[in-house]
């Protein structure tokens, strides 16, 4: 039965030849198309919003299908931008000799011209956001927010970093994955997969059997097909697009339920879109195990600084919490109440002081009880970066770091929990300088953590069935 929270798409599908992944200007001109939509989710009463929002939505899902994906949005909570998933087949295809079933992946065997073919399916799943947050001029832009503007080779409007730019390198990384595969194809050579073999390939699914080196199979002169049993590994990228990623992914973990199967490859959508192969496709797409995800990319995140680009080694959650102080009854006057009360902004201080040491370090008993410690392996990956403080320092705006190590700062970004204070307020309304003592002084703070506490905590909470909560 078809999953109704999976609505299909239907648009003119363009050849693939004719779009320019490796193309500058192709990825300019659909970046600033996709910044003119004001896809803003933090407002949900204003109804334009709302409505650029689905079109922005509508845009990424044609432009995904026109390219080959399947391509479905989800709805799943009334008045919230709709979830838009894109599955790309096959966009990886690898074979190489299988020498020996106890190094054969998962997968099943089936007839392919008188030899058997095993097929393991994986995925990558990429996650990303097409909303944004609101942005106005009067607030110390320099352009139009939601025109794109280029200076100096930098992109400047709403959502070029957070989160539209990101998510368009994506599909048009995929796109040239997809345009080499299509020229592989065309070549002249036959293979019995669709195959994309690097030479410099030397994992377990590298070639061991290739024709002077060049790294494509042996073929019988008459049959055209490899005189060895090949071993598929079939690698397809599916995109999760998020419309509330700045409104706290409201609806997302009830989308994402809905469609699990989907995005494993293992329901009736992917037979639908495979009723245009040969009777042998069909029968091996049907028969192969649903994908495996392998990897999560999170598009939300920085290079490592302006020059390079980065896949970000760890990625933590958030929790923001808010504490309020109160004191006397009513606001007072320090001139004259002041030191004959315990004042709620002096408590406040005191209870700050206590929750980290002088370099913002936390102390809060059992904060990093279930962090792992990084192991000598993923601290050599660090310091083989080559961060530069100094540059950071310097983009920052401050004089000092909390740590002088390269490799620490790193850590410290990337895969250790912290804490921040975000705001201080207080019950006074004045913009000059106040000589009154608040009745009380209102604290929010920011706790970043990661995955190995998260996910145990989560697990700890919902072991009764109940849903997490945001």
């Amino acid at each position: 039965m078809q999953n109704p929270y999976l609505l299909p798409l239907r648009s003119p599908r363009l050849k693939l030849g004719d779009f320019e992944p490796s193309s500058v200007a192709a990825f300019e001109r659909a970046l600033r198309t996709a910044i003119r939509f004001r896809s803003i989710s933090a407002d949900a009463n204003h109804s334009n919003y709302r409505d650029e929002s689905f079109r922005c939505a509508r845009w990424f899902s044609h432009l995904l299908e026109s390219l080959g994906a399947d391509v479905r949005m989800v709805q799943s909570i009334d008045g919230k931008n709709p979830l838009v998933l894109a599955r790309f087949a096959d966009v990886l295809v690898r074979t190489r000799t299988q020498s020996s079933s106890a190094h054969t992946p998962q997968g099943i065997t089936f007839p392919l011209n008188g030899h058997n073919e095993t097929c393991h399916r994986q995925n990558i799943v990429f996650y990303g956001h097409y909303d944004v947050v609101p942005a106005f001029r009067d607030e110390g832009w320099l352009y139009e927010p939601f025109d794109l503007h280029v200076v100096d080779g930098y992109f400047y409007g709403r959502g070029a970093t957070d989160n539209k730019g990101p998510i368009l390198s994506m599909i048009f990384a995929v796109a040239d994955l997809l345009q080499q595969r299509l020229q592989s194809t065309t070549s002249g050579v036959q293979h019995s997969t669709s195959e994309i073999i690097s030479k410099s390939d030397t994992d377990q699914y590298a070639m061991t059997n290739d024709l002077e080196g060049t790294g494509r199979p042996k073929f019988e002169p008459d049959s055209g097909s490899p005189v060895f049993d090949p071993l598929v590994l079939s690698t397809d990228v599916v995109l999760v697009l998020d419309g509330e990623g700045e409104a706290a992914s409201a609806g997302f973990h009830e989308a994402i339920t809905t469609v699990k199967e989907w995005i494993a490859g293992n329901d009736t959508a992917r037979q639908s879109q495979d009723a245009s192969k040969s009777e042998r496709e069909r029968t091996s797409s049907s028969r192969t195990n649903p994908a495996e995800t392998v990897c999560i990319l999170h598009a939300n995140s920085l290079w490592v600084d302006d020059m390079r680009p980065c896949i970000t080694y760890g990625m933590r959650g958030q929790v923001v919490l808010s504490v309020q102080v109160t004191g006397p009854a009513r606001n007072l006057h320090s001139g004259f109440d002041g030191g004959a009360i315990v004042e709620p902004a002096v408590d406040l201080l005191a209870i700050l002081a206590t929750l980290t040491d002088s370099k913002g370090t936390p102390v809060v008993p059992g904060f990093f009880d279930e962090v792992r410690e990084l192991i000598p392996r993923e601290r050599d990956w660090y310091a083989a970066i080559g961060f530069d403080k100094s540059i950071y320092m310097k983009q920052l705006g401050v004089p000092r770091l909390a740590t002088d190590s390269e490799t620490d700062l790193l850590h410290k970004r990337w895969s250790q929990p912290c804490l921040s204070v975000t705001d201080l307020s207080t019950s006074v309304d004045c913009n000059a300088e106040s000589e009154i003592i608040g009745e009380e002084r209102l604290w929010a703070y920011q706790c970043c953590f990661l995955t190995d506490s998260a996910i145990r905590a989560s697990n700890d909470r919902n072991s009764d069935g109940s849903k997490p909560t945001s």
